[in-house]
């Protein structure tokens, strides 16, 4: 049931979503597929980030944010409930954010759109994509006080106070992993050794592009 869609608007950019029934071993298989070399995180809710620039490293200890400028290195991110971000610009810069909570309050999404600021010299044209992720009103932190937490909206804050409307595209998925669980993953719905949801961003070499299929219902 893999999902390629094309949401970045740079015909260079691949981008793929694998939900209920795919794993890691559909994941590796695209990024072979596709002739890209798979770079992965050792996920561990921090505000870590690392800048990939070659394809010698696949898997990065203690990250949660990827950023790189390689042509046909897949960026990975994996989710089952935390926001994945994916983000593409057109000089061939892309990268992905794990954004749970702990990552969201220590501002993650903020720093990494910092990185992109100062080190690759990014002011505008920028398409932002957040997945599927758990909904507010389906995220509790507080039994008691019945408080909820927004991931949406408390990232999108982070990449507004570093872009203006004008100088991003923000696309949002409509679906909640809680919500619409018979699609995506969810560890407040299925609990402890829950399987992960994957999402994959890379840019192709000149010789690779081609169209790739949209899949309006995913947005």
């Amino acid at each position: 049931m893999q999902k390629n869609f094309q949401v970045f608007s740079d015909s260079d950019v691949i981008a793929a979503s694998f939900g209920r029934g795919e794993s890691l071993s559909d994941v590796s298989a695209f990024a072979r597929s596709s002739n890209h070399t798979l770079v992965r995180m050792e996920q561990e809710h921090t505000a870590n980030l690392a800048i990939i620039e070659t394809n010698s490293q696949t898997l990065i200890a203690n990250t949660d944010a990827l950023i790189t400028k390689q042509k046909n290195i897949l960026l990975a991110i994996k989710t089952a409930d935390c926001l994945p971000i994916l983000f593409s610009h057109p000089s061939g810069v892309i990268g992905v954010i794990h954004a749970g909570r702990a990552g969201t309050t220590q501002h993650i999404t903020e720093q990494t759109l910092q990185v992109l600021k100062s080190k690759f010299d990014i002011v505008e044209n920028l398409t932002v994509w957040f997945g599927p992720r758990i909904c507010a009103d389906c995220y509790q932190v507080d039994k008691k006080t019945d408080e909820h937490f927004d991931l949406v909206s408390e990232n999108l804050k982070q990449v507004q106070g570093v872009y203006g409307d004008s100088q991003t595209k923000i696309i949002v998925s409509e679906h909640c992993t809680a919500h619409h669980n018979t699609q995506w993953y969810s560890y407040r719905t299925e609990g402890k050794g829950v399987q992960m949801n994957w999402f994959v961003i890379g840019s192709l070499l000149v010789s690779d592009k081609k169209a790739e299929p949209c899949d309006p219902a995913f947005y």
